[in-house]
């Protein structure tokens, strides 16, 4: 058979990670920006759950190749998604929503020009002529959560994170139009405070 030939009209450092492997693989707070890890050249920063907040902002931040965080760039189905100020995600997809998710880290084509870290590009899925979709619920407690002895001795404080939602696309009118949507809540209870977003 004849071997496979290398990529020769591109040079850049990237991992692709498809819709299987975004559902199979194992995100805190499925998030997708997560996945970053697992690019050769990148650091995450420490002290991230990458679970959504007040503001929503629910990403992790990271640094590829020595440039700082605030230097990467992101795009969602070719349209900027770079918050102005730290370079994270404005908007971050769940991982049901997406096609694919990719992480170029150097050597970038000319499209993903003016960044000096790393570029995430978000993809998301499209509707087609068969009705799909999906749902799911996860649940994460302190009762299941191994405790620091030096910094919890009295084991994890109370937590418990619950995500639920699902995805539906098909046909609007067949073979012309198609839709895809999907939803996605949280409900978060840390301590005596409670945190519930829709």
């Amino acid at each position: 058979a004849e071997a496979p030939q290398i990529e020769t009209d591109k040079v850049e450092l990237s991992n692709t990670i498809d819709s299987r492997e975004l559902v199979a693989l194992p995100t805190e707070g499925r998030n997708p920006t997560r996945l970053a890890a697992i690019q050769a050249g990148v650091i995450m920063d420490n002290g991230q759950e990458g679970l959504p907040s007040t503001s929503n902002s629910a990403n992790y931040t990271f640094e590829a190749n020595g440039q700082r965080g605030q230097l990467n760039r992101q795009l969602l189905d070719g349209v900027d998604d770079t918050e102005g100020v730290s370079g994270i995600a404005a908007i971050v997809p769940s991982t049901d929503a997406l096609q694919e998710y990719q992480l170029v880290t150097s050597n970038y084509d000319v499209e993903l020009g003016e960044v000096a870290g790393a570029v995430q590009l978000f993809t998301t899925k499209a509707g087609t002529n068969q009705l799909h979709g999906s749902a799911h619920v996860f649940n994460r407690v302190n009762a299941l959560f191994a405790s620091d002895p030096f910094t919890e001795p009295n084991g994890p404080g109370h937590f418990v994170y619950n995500r639920f939602g699902g995805t539906l696309g098909g046909p609007i009118i067949r073979n012309k139009l198609f839709g895809f949507g999907y939803y996605e809540g949280y409900r978060v209870r840390s301590g005596g405070n409670i945190l519930t977003t829709v």
